[in-house]
């Protein structure tokens, strides 16, 4: 029986002709990529090494009753990685992982780990670039290149991944450790450099300039009483939109004049990072009033501040305070009916509902769409033209003065820039006078 098979080429829509060949792999009949064919006489070569390199070490490696441990595939590496990371990263984080490796599933699944390369991974980078041009998307004008930034992160997943499985134990033979993924393979992809912004292929990145706070007081004039409360406190602690939603009382600590806020579910959560939020005094008396409501009626302090139910009490009632005609009996009755059977809402508000909620007021205030994560910029300007980037960097929570950096308006920048240099200026011509004076 024959355990491999010559080089073919076979026609893939994205990417052109690919090189392939079959090998007897853990006692079943594996396909075995190699790239690119290429194009001319010699473009060949380069693949054509490969497969010999990975013939060579085969025909030298005992084939005899296979295990399926005696070769790990990408199918096996992605399995295990997903199953230990599932319960430790962020869901949006773990949708990024499951999407790059479904992608990477769909091209090299029977592929062993160890032969998984740095060139290997440059070709997997060009599929994610063009992960976004397939006939589907197309058909639904959906073909919008990805950033440079989300790219790079997706090739970090996949890079991560690897060096995870490094460290993780597969068995013993001879006294010798053997691991998921040899050093080699991991240092190899380690060489591979990230994309620079607007590489070919991609987009770059858009910088998320501040919102106007006039528009976002409109706005807010516009909005139930609630959200508005939700989006002034997130303007002016400079929280995520995820900060605000999921405010508790048992999160915050009042022994101090000034509150702190410590998020129990945040975006930086599984790196172990969670920088206290300084309450703002004005976000204070918004919150004070929302708590006081909730001990009196000896709510538990793990109940979420903002939730849509909360706010369709509020508007209830509101209805009723501005209602001039009696209530019907008929009215009444569909009150009764849905206390008991009423509708059910969730706990806090999702990142979809705020979102929309603000949108909705948006369009009733006729200003130029702006999103929440867009108050972290602008808050984020304020501080910065008053206190300096460190102050901004501090309140942000930020490790890295460069991320503080993407946040601070470019205009705000460029204008405290001009105030330093009229200071600069100021004090030369002060200094020339006095030793004008002396002279």
């Amino acid at each position: 029986m024959m355990n491999y098979t010559e080089l073919k080429k076979e026609w893939d829509a994205q990417r052109g002709w690919r090189a392939y060949a079959y090998f007897r792999l853990a006692g079943t009949k594996s396909k075995v990529r190699f790239g690119r064919w290429g194009k001319g006489k010699d473009a060949i070569s380069e693949t054509q090494e490969k497969y010999e390199r990975y013939l060579a070490k085969y025909l030298t490696t005992p084939q005899l009753p296979v295990t399926k441990e005696a070769v790990v595939t990408i199918d096996d590496l992605v399995g295990i990685y997903r199953a230990a990371v599932e319960k430790k990263v962020s869901s949006s984080h773990y949708g990024n992982i499951t999407h790059v490796t479904d992608l990477l599933l769909h091209y090299y699944k029977t592929f062993p780990v160890n032969d998984f390369d740095k060139g290997e991974l440059d070709e997997f980078r060009d599929i994610v670039i063009h992960s976004r041009c397939t006939p589907e998307n197309v058909k639904t004008k959906n073909a919008t290149p990805l950033c440079t930034e989300t790219v790079n992160k997706y090739i970090d997943i996949i890079r991560h991944m690897f060096e995870w499985g490094g460290a993780e134990k597969l068995r013993k033979e001879k006294g010798k450790i053997i691991y998921l993924v040899d050093d080699k393979v991991t240092y190899s992809l380690s060489l591979l450099k990230p994309l620079e912004p607007g590489a070919e292929g991609t987009l770059k990145s858009k910088i998320i300039e501040s919102a106007v706070k006039n528009d976002v007081i409109a706005t807010r004039q516009q909005c139930h009483q609630m959200i508005g409360d939700m989006l002034w406190v997130q303007y002016l602690c400079a929280m995520r939109s995820q900060g605000v939603r999921l405010l508790r009382p048992c999160d915050i600590d009042t022994s101090h004049e000034i509150w702190t806020y410590n998020p129990h579910c945040h975006k930086t959560q599984s790196s172990g990072k969670n920088p206290p939020i300084p309450i703002e005094p004005r976000a204070k008396d918004i919150l004070v009033r929302y708590i006081s409501e909730m001990e009196s009626r000896g709510a538990p302090a793990d109940e979420y501040i903002f939730s849509p139910k909360k706010a369709m009490a509020l508007i209830s009632v509101e209805k009723a305070e501005k209602r001039k005609s009696k209530v019907q009996p008929s009215q009444q009755k569909r009150k009764e009916n849905a206390r008991t059977n009423g509708r059910k809402y969730l706990p806090c508000y999702t990142k979809d509902a705020y979102g929309n909620a603000i949108e909705r007021a948006i369009e009733k205030a006729k200003v130029p769409k702006w999103t929440s994560h867009q108050l972290r910029h602008m808050r984020a300007t304020e501080v910065y033209e008053d206190h300096g980037e460190n102050a901004v960097m501090t309140l942000l929570g930020h490790s890295s003065i460069e991320v503080t950096r993407r946040y601070i308006d470019k205009y705000m920048k460029l204008k405290v820039q001009k105030k330093a240099a009229r200071d600069v200026m100021r004090d030369i011509i002060n200094l020339e006078e006095e030793r004008k004076k002396t002279a």
